[in-house]
């Protein structure tokens, strides 16, 4: 659940997010950071926290208030996550903890989600280029942006649709620029196809994956290169945008 908390936070708990560490007795270390607003998501401010169970609640707070430190103290109780003790630096981070964040313990999730709609580029690149290339290995003529959605994050069929079109909307971003660049002779973009399949939909036009068992090790390995280029490619904050051409 923890994890699921750290990834989502920006959506859960803005303008905070959480990184939380198991201790002793159940008891949680929390460093939360609030947040700049900006694309990145990037912290401004970090707060360190302890979070507890609500049945301990009188002796939790005992050894942070006799050690003189400022930092909070949560619990969880039946309803969501509540400060006992101290407060966070940052107001609007500490608002959101007032008087409680509610929390349906039964719905939850507890999948760790690899990328979300705020994610950058190159994790959409890690994450979505490998299901393209194991389609490719069993042979598929196409790939479709919601089935790779579907693979990379859990539960993708409980996402809202509006939620997902932004989602799809980055996976497509990753595979239009490697269908252009890195895995041009390989993957071609098929707009036509999107009346039908309702999802970004790229043809796969060659398949080195599919020849011959020596060549395809090799086209493997070339493939794998393609894809650390990709990632490297979104990683540069120097790069270059490209205009697509118009695709049929």
């Amino acid at each position: 659940m923890w994890r699921l908390l750290e990834r989502w936070s920006c959506q859960l708990f803005w303008p905070a997010t959480v990184s939380l560490a198991l201790g002793s007795g159940g008891v949680y270390t929390a460093l939360f950071a609030g947040k700049k607003i900006g694309r990145q998501c990037r912290a401004s401010v970090h707060d360190i926290a302890v979070i507890g169970k609500d049945e301990h609640r009188e002796r939790i707070p005992i050894g942070i208030a006799d050690g003189g430190y400022a930092f909070p103290v949560l619990v969880t109780t039946a309803e969501g996550l509540e400060i006992i003790l101290n407060e966070f630096h940052l107001p609007q981070t500490d608002a959101v903890f007032r008087p409680i964040v509610e929390v349906d313990w039964e719905t939850l999730p507890t999948t760790f989600f690899p990328v979300d709609a705020d994610s950058e580029l190159w994790e959409f690149a890690e994450h979505a280029i490998p299901p393209v290339l194991q389609d490719m290995q069993n042979g598929a003529a196409r790939i479709l942006a919601n089935d790779i959605g579907r693979r990379i994050i859990p539960r993708w069929e409980t996402m809202r649709s509006d939620y997902q079109g932004q989602v799809e909307g980055k996976i497509e971003k990753v595979i239009d620029h490697a269908a252009r660049r890195e895995f041009s002779t390989h993957l071609r973009k098929n707009a036509r196809a999107k009346a039908r399949t309702h999802t970004p939909t790229w043809d796969v036009v060659e398949n080195p994956l599919m020849g011959a068992a020596d060549k395809r090790q090799k086209a493997w390995k070339a493939m794998l290169r393609q894809h650390k280029s990709l990632i490297a490619y979104f990683k540069n904050e120097q790069r270059q945008e490209e205009l697509p051409l118009n695709e049929g």
